[in-house]
Formats: structure tokens, sequence, C-alpha cells
């Protein structure tokens, strides 16, 4: 009987889980789908030190992104900017088959994507950062229309609630993100010798997120100082993003 129970509960569990999240699938909308999945394709070249490649899927989703309604400069181009970014930028550090000039070059090209992010992420905080849920959903309601094909056998208003969702969480995070994309600008001013433009951005990136120990680190060691080691416990339970 006890084992009868269990079971039960674990099969509740299970379907409630599955249904919750198939819910949660089909309120995102369908038209980024694919723009996310080159994002996530991308990252892994990224990690495995593969900019170029990685950089031909990001240019494919950020053109993917450009051609949905509403979603021209939304935050989602400077995640895209940034991680070209990273991409080069890690090429550029860790590659160690790299002949002559190629850093310098992977280090310009990575400067060129970090300003458009920086650009983008600002441009968006300014426009949408003070707005409530209500004035967030008026404002994005015109490029979730029930007629619109691309949200056929879907729910509209679903969608358009997650994405209200996904703004204000954005309002949260991308000050965060704004954080991490000087963090890169300043190891790649660094990297070109330019110390006094680094400390500017490792220090602004702090002022946007106190938490941010990798422009912490860089910048102690901007200093004459050793790169800094989180401790045990921050290692395992880091700072909420969400506070």
């Amino acid at each position: 009987m006890v084992i009868s129970i269990t079971l039960g509960i674990c099969g509740t569990a299970i379907l409630v889980a599955v249904l919750y999240y198939r819910g949660l699938n089909r309120s995102e909308d369908p038209r980024l789908v694919p723009v996310r999945e080159l994002i996530q394709k991308s990252e892994e070249l990224t990690g495995n030190r593969k900019a170029p490649e990685a950089f031909l899927l990001l240019d494919s989703a950020l053109h993917l992104l450009k051609s949905v309604p509403g979603y021209e400069n939304s935050y989602e181009t400077g995640v895209i900017f940034n991680n070209a970014c990273s991409a080069w930028l890690l090429s550029a550090l860790y590659d160690s088959t790299l002949v002559s000039g190629e850093k310098e070059k992977m280090l310009v090209t990575a400067h060129t994507f970090a300003d458009s992010s920086l650009r983008i992420y600002r441009a968006w905080i300014s426009e949408w950062d003070s707005l409530p849920g209500d004035q967030i959903r008026i404002k994005i309601a015109p490029f979730f229309k029930p007629d619109d094909p691309a949200f056929a056998g879907r729910n509209p208003h679903r969608i358009l609630d997650k994405r209200v969702k996904d703004i204000q969480s954005a309002q949260i995070e991308t000050p965060r993100r704004l954080s991490v994309n000087l963090t890169n600008l300043g190891t790649i001013h660094r990297h070109m010798n330019r110390p006094d433009s680094a400390l500017v951005c490792y220090a602004e990136a702090l002022h946007l997120w106190k938490e941010n120990k990798t422009a912490e680190s860089n910048l102690n060691v901007l200093k004459g100082g050793k790169p800094l080691k989180p401790s045990i416990l921050k290692s395992l339970f880091p700072p909420d993003k969400k506070k």
C-alpha cells in the first residue's frame, strides 16, 4: 500500500511538472525559438574557442530577431552583440594557435561588438527601466496581434503575458548584463595597453553590479594586486541575480 501511494504521488508530481513546462513552453513567443536555438549553439562554439563559427550563428540570430516586429531594439540584440564580443575575446586571450597579429585583430573585433552592445543596453535601460507592467503591455501589445499566423494554435494573450514578464525580468537583469559588457570592454582595453580606460570600465561595472567578481578581480590586478578568489561559501551560494 505504501509503495502504491508513493508511486501515485510520484506519478502525479511528474504529470503536474509535464503540464507546467508544456504550458510554459507554449507561452514562449514562437518567433523567438530559432533565435534562442542559434544563441545556445553559438555559446557551445564559444566555449570551444571557435569564434568565427559562433559569430556566424549569432549573425543569423540577429538577422532573425530584427525581422520580428517589436524586437528590433530589444535587450536580446544587446545579448547577441555581447556574446559576439565574448566569442572573439575568449579566442584572442586563450587560443594558443593564433599567429602574430591575429590576437590584435580579434581584440579590435571584440571591441566593436562590445561598443554596440553597450549602446543597445544603455538605450534599452533608458526606455524601459522605469515602466510598470501595465505600460509595458500597452507598448508591446500591437506586436502580438491575435490574427498573426505565427500564433496559430497558440494563445496570443498568454504569449503577451509572458513577454511582459520577460521585460520586467530584464529590468532587473539588463543592468547586470551591462556590467558584464563593461567588464569585457575593460579586459579588451587591458590587453590593448589602455589601463586608464580599463579602470573606468571596471569601476562602472562594479557600480552597476557590486557582486561582479570578474570586474572586481580585474580591477584589483590593474591596481597591482592579485586576482581575487571567491570564498567557498560564495561559490556554493552565489548571490541571487533576481535581487
